[in-house]
């Protein structure tokens, strides 16, 4: 996990943004934990997955979970990807709900200043496991980091 804090010459400082990242090969469920000792504020979380050769179609879904793993949120792309093709997912406040592909990205709204604590996760997922074992998701998640 990469971040940084930056001191203005107010000597107030800026919030540390942390992105994280999965990026293990064939695995279509991922889960990313806030760090034991943090908090973050979701901002994004972007998405690539590289679908194999066995048909199905894919749901992408983004969810976050409490430490006992009660999904709290939860938000589907709002399209379904096919087999053997690479497509981007982006989830951030402020973005329209996208019903379809654009090119290759698709877009769906999540909620502003999203608090989760230690233990909580964010969990991304094909729904349908339609490969789970061979897909390939890269997950990366932006965050104000506090702790």
């Amino acid at each position: 996990m990469g971040g940084r804090s930056v001191t203005i010459k107010d000597d107030v400082r800026r919030p540390n943004v942390a992105v994280t990242t999965d990026v293990t090969a064939d695995d279509s469920d991922k889960a990313i934990a806030v760090p034991a000792g943090k908090s973050w504020t979701l901002k994004s979380v972007r998405v690539k997955l590289t679908s194999t050769v066995t048909g199905g179609n894919r749901q992408i879904a983004v969810e976050i979970r409490d430490g006992a793993g009660v999904v709290l949120w939860r938000t589907l792309a709002g399209a379904v990807q096919a087999a053997s093709v690479t497509r981007f997912y982006s989830f951030a406040p402020g973005l329209q709900n996208d019903a379809a592909f654009v090119v290759d990205e698709i877009g769906a709204a999540m909620p502003a200043d999203l608090e989760m604590p230690e233990t909580f996760d964010v969990h991304v997922l094909d729904v349908n496991a339609v490969d789970a074992a061979a897909d390939d998701m890269e997950v990366a998640i932006s965050a104000i980091e506090r702790g």
